[in-house]
């Protein structure tokens, strides 16, 4: 009797699962196709600089946000810009935001935190960009002021430029119990990098009026 098997590789591309219009990425998973490299495939978010596997830590056991100073482009999931109290303004909004969500140590991604507590308060969406020291002119488009008082009020935002080591720099959110991003942070300083830098880097404050 003849046989009228398939060969094992068509026998796969019938039974493949079509994600989005591409195998996840646009190829067999033996073709050396990567996964997210086609029409509908996984595209992961980038690796955060690359760092000491053993990074130290600040005295108060919070690791130093230079892991990157990211954003992943992750969307902002339910914009709760109606869950908070008619009177409340649109900085304590923003503070409140950041208060729920901030770790206890740094995951690298801060712009990804400050970002998504924005786009929660204030129900809006913010243009991305990678880096933490580049949304400036996202914060502005959206209606953020640059202010030079030197008085820190709750749901400023502040942009730090990068220090040896962390070329992605910084952005952090004032609340009332001090300065948060992806973590609750010790000081206005992400970690030693920044608070031991000499001359200390620049930095731009923002605020939602």
């Amino acid at each position: 009797m003849k046989n009228t098997a398939l060969p094992t590789k068509l026998l796969n591309r019938e039974r493949r699962q079509d994600y989005g219009g591409g195998d996840y990425g646009g190829g067999d998973y033996g073709d050396g196709e990567d996964y997210g490299g086609g029409d509908g495939g996984v595209v992961n978010p980038p690796d955060p600089d690359p760092v000491d596997p053993n990074p130290s830590t600040d005295d108060d056991g919070s690791y130093e946000d230079g892991l990157g100073g990211l954003d992943n482009g992750e969307d902002t999931i339910d914009p709760g810009g109606d869950e908070y109290p008619p009177h409340s303004s649109n900085g304590d909004k923003i503070a409140d935001a950041i208060t729920r969500t901030a770790g206890s140590t740094s995951t690298g991604y801060c712009a990804t935190a400050v970002r998504q507590a924005v786009e929660s308060a204030l129900n809006i969406r913010l243009d991305r960009v990678n880096d933490a020291k580049d949304y400036g002119p996202s914060l502005t488009s959206a209606g953020f002021e640059v202010v030079t008082d030197g008085v820190n009020q709750s749901g400023d935002i502040r942009i730090i430029q990068p220090v040896s080591g962390h070329p992605s720099g910084h952005m952090e959110v004032y609340t009332s119990t001090g300065w948060k991003s992806d973590f609750v942070q010790r000081d206005e300083w992400p970690g030693p990098a920044y608070r031991n830098a000499d001359p200390k880097p620049s930095y731009t404050q923002y605020r939602h009026n």
